[in-house]
């Protein structure tokens, strides 16, 4: 099944911008980034910014992103995929990250929610100037306890 990304989430203040692959298909069919409930993002952005955010609307927790200077994209704006898992991607078309300068000027750190979107743009995003940390993806697949994730993001987001 052919599964088109979102649009990144960024503004003018954007300094932060966290990368995944594709939207699975809870978000799909939701339209909104990280709606798959076994996923810990939401979980672990309340973490990091201290704040819980969980509790909010969609709406909401983009704003409380926003404010906090985090934006959020996918590097793939077209992949083939039965599933959510990103060992299913096939057919892969990376997102056009040459309009990042445009549409996050203040954009300084790229962060990869896992090694597969580093797999795919880290090189792309290093050669375009940006810096790149790799974080714990937020996945339920991915079986670290969130409390040990949770420290790993608290350590490795460096919010201002």
């Amino acid at each position: 099944m052919v599964k088109k990304g979102f649009q990144p989430v960024t503004d003018n203040n954007t300094e932060l911008l966290i990368l995944g692959t594709s939207p699975g298909k809870k978000s799909l069919g939701v339209k909104e980034y990280y709606a798959d409930g076994r996923n810990a993002f939401w979980r672990l952005i309340s973490g990091v910014i201290n704040k819980d955010i969980t509790i909010l609307s969609y709406r909401d927790r983009i704003e409380k992103l926003m404010q906090n200077k985090i934006g959020l994209w996918v590097v793939f704006s077209i992949c083939e995929r039965e599933g959510s898992q990103d060992s299913e991607i096939r057919n892969p078309v990376e997102s056009d990250f040459s309009k990042l300068k445009t549409i996050a000027p203040s954009l300084r750190t790229i962060y990869f929610n896992g090694q597969e979107p580093q797999k795919y743009a880290e090189k792309i995003l290093t050669k375009m100037g940006y810096s790149t940390e790799l974080l714990p993806s937020s996945s339920g697949s991915h079986a670290i306890p969130f409390d040990k994730k949770l420290n790993l993001w608290k350590t490795i987001l460096k919010i201002r």
